[in-house]
């Protein structure tokens, strides 16, 4: 009724390619987030399977696994009206996808690829905005970058991953244009020096030009390798204000709360008549809109609220 929405980003511990240990992990934090009332749950790319498994990605017998730890993850969180978002490897025919997939009370509503193509992957990227059903998980899924997922008047919500929101023009740009008020990053980017405030930098920025609630969750310290370390770093805005900043470098299983103001939202983009001339020349045939069960609502007392919304906190630019 007043468009507060609880989410919870969620870091598991995974080990490259045991799926079954994964899938353990996984669950565990997913029941977490059902039991708290979370209306949303999103865990980081490529999570099912690790991010790391490098030429793994390839072998029929991960791709398999992976598809029946999602068939096994469906079947023990149809308890729930949370709707999970999940980072998996996706083969489709002679292709294999970078996906978010996004699971509510059993069934697999819809499958997000990646749409950013990196160098040396084992990941293709489909056609832009293409639309299709593929047979995944026991199940005929939407297929497309371009899915949307609705729950009433007040949630419209697409999603990025990875690298997308470094491109020039971010896919979450589009999918606010075409309606979309919070957009998740799946990622599981590496760290570097100064990178936690440029990743905030780029989420506030993104989520105050678009309008729009950012939820970004990366892999945890398990996935690190040699060559780069993941630091588990979970934030959100809504607005150009920070809802999140959760630890780094965690160890274990780590999940965060945060509640987000969706009214906020779609009040501003009200007001706001450019906005609204943007969208309303955006062709609405090119996004696939997908119902959701209704998601629970929550009571705010993780939202922050600012005490002087118009005096910037920092007092360095007063």
């Amino acid at each position: 009724m007043y468009g507060l929405y609880r989410c919870a980003a969620c870091v598991p511990s995974v080990k490259v390619g045991d799926t079954a240990w994964n899938l353990e992990h996984i669950l565990s934090l997913a029941a977490s987030a059902g039991n708290a009332g979370c209306a949303l749950a999103v865990f980081p790319e490529l999570t099912l399977s690790s991010a790391s498994c490098g030429d793994l990605f390839r072998q029929p017998i991960l791709l398999k696994s992976t598809e029946t730890a999602v068939e096994a993850f469906a079947e023990e969180t149809k308890i729930y009206p949370t709707l999970f978002v999940l980072g998996a490897p996706v083969k489709d025919g002679s292709k294999i996808y970078d996906c978010a997939l996004f699971l509510q009370r059993g069934i697999l509503c819809g499958i997000v690829p990646k749409s950013c193509r990196m160098q040396d992957s084992a990941f293709s990227v489909p056609g832009n905005w293409e639309t299709r059903e593929i047979q995944y998980a026991g199940m005929r899924v939407p297929f497309g970058t371009n899915l949307l997922f609705s729950s009433g008047d007040d949630i419209l919500l697409g999603a990025e991953i990875g690298k997308d929101t470094d491109a020039p023009y971010p896919p979450g740009t589009t999918l606010a244009l075409a309606g979309a008020n919070l957009i998740l990053t799946l990622s599981a980017e590496k760290e570097f020096a100064d990178q936690a405030r440029k990743r905030l930098d780029r989420l506030k920025e993104a989520s105050a030009r678009t309008f729009s609630a950012r939820l970004f969750v990366s892999a945890g310290v398990s996935e690190s390798t040699t060559d780069g370390v993941c630091s588990g770093h979970c934030a959100a805005a809504v607005l150009g204000k920070l809802q999140l900043n959760s630890p780094r470098f965690e160890r274990g299983d780590k999940i965060y709360f945060t509640d987000l103001d969706l009214s906020a939202v779609n009040g501003a983009r009200l007001a706001n008549k450019e906005f609204a001339l943007q969208t309303e020349s955006f062709d609405q045939a090119q996004v696939c809109r997908i119902e959701l069960e209704d998601l629970p609502e929550s009571d705010g007392a993780l939202a922050k609220w600012e005490r002087l919304p118009f005096v910037p906190e920092n007092k360095e630019i007063l």
